[in-house]
């Protein structure tokens, strides 16, 4: 399993990924959706996205909308700093998708990449923390 990261603000975007990389996991890092949107073709059903909701070229749920073309069941969890009803209704619209509110508490992320949906273990198994 990998993780498509995406995160406009560059410090927060490396900081994950270092801390997730720590974990074991594969990180892909970006800083724009559309970045995303083209390495589409590395993208594969049982990744997680992990996405900031406020992006400067699209919203975190656009952005899954495009991602679900090609995997309907990729799993995704949204992050955001506000607390506007909106921004969890719309992703209510989607399947196997959370929303996380910053600060972030890492261990929340981890739980809500593996508690959104069923993955065959022998295909996406948990990395074991060092």
């Amino acid at each position: 399993m990998k993780i498509h990261l995406v995160e406009d603000n560059p410090d927060m975007l490396e900081s994950l990924r270092m801390l997730l990389e720590l974990r074991g996991y594969r990180v892909r890092a970006y800083l724009r959706a559309l970045d995303l949107v083209d390495a589409l073709a590395s993208v594969e059903a049982e990744d997680v996205v992990v996405s900031d909701y406020y992006l400067p070229d699209m919203n975190g749920v656009e952005l899954l909308r495009r991602l679900r073309t090609r995997h309907p069941h990729l799993r995704a969890v949204l992050l955001t700093g506000s607390r506007e009803e909106e921004i969890a209704a719309s992703a209510q619209t989607l399947r196997n998708c959370t929303v996380l509110y910053k600060p972030l508490d890492f261990d929340a992320l981890e739980r809500g990449m593996f508690d959104l949906h069923p993955v065959d273990p022998r295909r996406a198994a948990r990395p074991r923390a060092a």
